[in-house]
């Protein structure tokens, strides 16, 4: 699973690239799946569900977690022979819920600098830049209380940066690689090397107006640089 820091952060390029691999593919889900940024409407279901309990019942709260785990993984599986099966959603809210609810998921979570989503929201969007500001603040903070409360889990989740990813995507595949314990030999390094950089970068047309169409590697944003 990848959870971007927000929207133009760069989880759809991330996501193409990780399905170079061949033992990667797409989720079932199609699109975004927006499954965790929800979970807290299933973390109440669980709490009510369980103030209704009585004590000498001893009935497993973790169970209801982990059948509810189960279920989201089985939609998710796209039933096919895989290593990994693949999805991601720009959106870290319920982060904290992550443990319960995927139990046996790995999670890559991409961060941006915050003056480059910005400016790319504002520029692609018509967003306000106060508002992704305080957006991209409370994400960040959900992203470091996450980590700081998850030390003993450190082996399911893995932090990368979206600069790490233009200024050395080699390496940076190679950690994410050994990361989800699947064979490099079996990457296209050729393939990603060339692979346009989509979703945190656009274009404009002779209008002004924006599209979706790729940008090659020579487009891509520098960091630290605030650009379309």
């Amino acid at each position: 699973m990848i959870l971007g820091i927000s929207q133009r952060c760069g989880t759809n390029y991330l996501y193409n690239l990780l399905l170079l691999h061949k033992d990667i593919i797409a989720s079932n889900n199609s699109g975004e799946d927006y499954l965790l940024s929800q979970s807290d409407v299933l973390n109440q279901y669980v709490q009510k569900v369980k103030s209704n309990w009585l004590t000498n019942w001893n009935n497993d709260e973790n169970k209801l977690y982990s059948g509810i785990s189960q279920g989201l993984t089985y939609y998710l599986n796209p039933e096919k022979e895989c290593s990994f099966f693949l999805t991601r959603t720009p959106d870290t809210r319920n982060l904290k819920h992550f443990p319960k609810f995927f139990q046996k998921t790995k999670l890559i979570i991409l961060t941006r600098d915050g003056k480059d989503v910005a400016e790319s929201a504002a520029k692609g969007f018509g967003w306000f830049y106060d508002l992704t500001f305080k957006i991209w603040g409370k994400s960040a903070k959900r992203i470091i209380d996450f980590r700081d409360e998850n030390k003993m889990e450190q082996h399911r989740f893995l932090i990368v940066k979206y600069e790490d990813l233009l200024d050395n995507l080699p390496a940076t595949l190679l950690e994410i690689m050994r990361f989800c314990n699947v064979d490099e030999k079996d990457y296209n390094f050729e393939k990603a090397l060339s692979l346009p950089v989509r979703g945190s970068s656009f274009l404009k047309d002779d209008s002004g107006s924006v599209n979706w169409n790729n940008k090659t590697k020579n487009d891509k944003p520098i960091p630290g640089r605030r650009s379309e």
